[in-house]
């Protein structure tokens, strides 16, 4: 759980920080959210059952 939860921050923060670098406006297409969302969809279909966390 906290390696999913550490991609799903790591595609946000990457979203922004592209977005923040660039001339896109806030909002729409090249948004951030839309960056994110494009970017969290690109995880989407990883297996993650096939991870085991160590403790």
């Amino acid at each position: 759980m906290r390696f999913a939860a550490a991609v799903a921050g790591a595609a946000v923060r990457v979203a922004v920080e592209v977005w923040a670098a660039g001339e896109a406006p806030a909002s729409g297409e090249q948004g951030p959210a839309a960056l994110a969302l494009r970017n969290l969809e690109a995880v989407r279909d990883f297996p993650w059952a096939g991870i085991e966390e160590e403790a």
